[in-house]
Parts: C-alpha cells; structure tokens; sequence
C-alpha cells in the first residue's frame, strides 16, 4: 500500500473529536473492506470510544474495542492497540464470518475451562494428605482398639513420623511412595528397634487400607478424600524379629535343664526357686 493512499485515523484526529462525532476505517490490516470496520465515536460526555463494527444479513453488529487514552497518564488504550485488536476481529471474520457470534462462543468456552479448572482445584484440596490420613486412621480405632493401642499410635504418629518426616506427612496421600515408606521404616531399623519397625509398618499398612476403604463408607464424617489406587505399605518387606520374653520353666524344662548344667564343684551353685526359675 502506497503511502500516498494511507487512509488509517491518526492518534490527532481521534482526539479532536466532538461529542457524537465519528471516524471510521477499514478493520483488515490492508485496509481491505468486506471484514469489518474500525470505528472512533466520541459520547455525548465527551469519552472516545473504539468499536468494531461488522454488517451481517444487513444489520449492523458492534463489539466494543475500548476506551480511547486521551491523556498520556489516563486510563484507557492508544490509537495503535485498539487498531491491533479490530486487526484480530477482521482476521477472524475472514474464517469465522460472524466475528461477535464466534466470541461468544470463545467466552463460553473459556468459562467452561474455568469452571472445570476450579472444580479440580476443589478436588484437589479436598484430597487428604498423608497426616491427614493417619490421623483419621488413629480416630477409627477410638472405641475400637484398646487405650493403650491409640496412645502408641499417637506417639508413634509424633515421634517417628509428623517429627523426623514433615515434608513426606504434607504429602498427598495418593502421591505416596513404597520409597517415602522405607524413608520412615529405616531410621527406626538402624536404632535397633527392629520389632517397632515391625509394628510401625503394619500401623501403616493398615492407615492405607483404612483409606482406601473409608471414603466410600456411607455415614463418615470425615470429608476428607484420598483417592488412593494402592497401599504402598504393604509391599514393604522386614524381617521378623520375635521380642525376647521371659518365663516360668516348666517341672519336665526344669529337670532337662538342671542335668544338662555345671556341677557346684565347678564354681557353679543351683537354687530352686518358685515356679521353677533358674538361678546360677
């Protein structure tokens, strides 16, 4: 386009606009005409505002671009970015034909994205995370399991778990691993509280099963959900480790026994006691 046949308003001409004046160009890029109109109208209050407007079945429709910048500090948009967006609506009018219709249906589109993206955001806080898990597992077991069951659930909730793992408890539940489980197995195990590894692997096990039980129980007041698919916990393997007890013999141990141990000559003394324990 030659720039003798430059037709485009300048920024001076919109801004001498008088009330219910009007300037108008072509919308396209090239100023080609058939794909809208670019339109300045100043108010009866003296505000400019851009449109662009397009003729369909010979009725006139506008969408409304914005307001013109008139002052350098003002709100409201220059010559040039109103020009650019009624550039977009004359490209979409060459595909789309009907530019206000198709931004409806662009409008509708984006707030059913929005609806769907909040409703999963929702969702996801909704969802329980790995603290939230076990604390509802130890409430299930109130009235169920005796006292001195829940309490060694909370303590072992405080001390081995929410204390030394926070970051892995602020896990959501179904984001947890067989590895965050060994995480929290393992210290235990190098302490040498091997039968309490052993305990604390079921207590976890059992929370996973709990969950992914729990919300589809009818009746629960917990709102929280895990969404879980597996237990993590069950697949852990440690070894079994009997914890060391003590007892009474009995007459028939008592008697194999005392035949199998040193003599007194050898520095050795046997005493019988009550219920047949051994003293050397």
């Amino acid at each position: 386009m030659g720039a003798g046949k430059d037709k485009r308003i300048t920024d001076l001409q919109v801004r001498n606009l008088k009330p219910n004046e009007k300037l108008s160009e072509p919308a396209d890029r090239e100023q080609k005409k058939g794909f809208g109109t670019l339109l300045f109208k100043c108010t009866p209050s003296g505000v400019i505002e851009g449109y662009y407007r397009q003729r369909i079945d010979g009725k006139d429709i506008t969408l409304k671009l914005g307001v013109y910048k008139a002052d350098r500090n003002g709100a409201g948009m220059t010559v040039a970015q109103i020009r650019t967006k009624a550039n977009e609506y004359a490209s979409i009018a060459t595909e789309h034909k009907n530019v206000k219709d198709y931004v409806r249906q662009l409008a509708a589109e984006k707030t059913l994205k929005q609806a769907e993206a909040q409703r999963l955001m929702e969702i996801e806080a909704s969802r329980g995370t790995f603290k939230d898990l076990f604390l509802d597992y130890i409430d299930s077991r109130r009235g169920k399991a005796a006292e001195r069951t829940v309490k060694e659930l909370e303590r072992i909730y405080l001390v081995d778990m929410l204390d030394t793992h926070p970051s892995i408890m602020a896990l959501k539940a179904r984001d947890v691993q067989k590895s965050h489980i060994l995480e929290i197995l393992n210290p235990v195990w190098e302490r040498g509280a091997k039968v309490q590894a052993d305990h604390l692997r079921s207590y976890l096990s059992a929370a996973f099963s709990h969950g992914l039980k729990s919300e589809n129980t009818v009746g629960r007041s917990n709102a929280k959900t895990y969404s879980l698919e597996i237990n993590p916990a069950a697949s852990v393997d440690i070894e079994k480790v009997s914890a060391p007890i003590e007892r009474a013999l009995s007459n028939i141990e008592f008697c194999y026994s005392s035949s199998s141990l040193p003599v007194a000559g050898n520095g050795f003394s046997i005493s019988v006691r009550p219920l047949g324990m051994i003293t050397t």
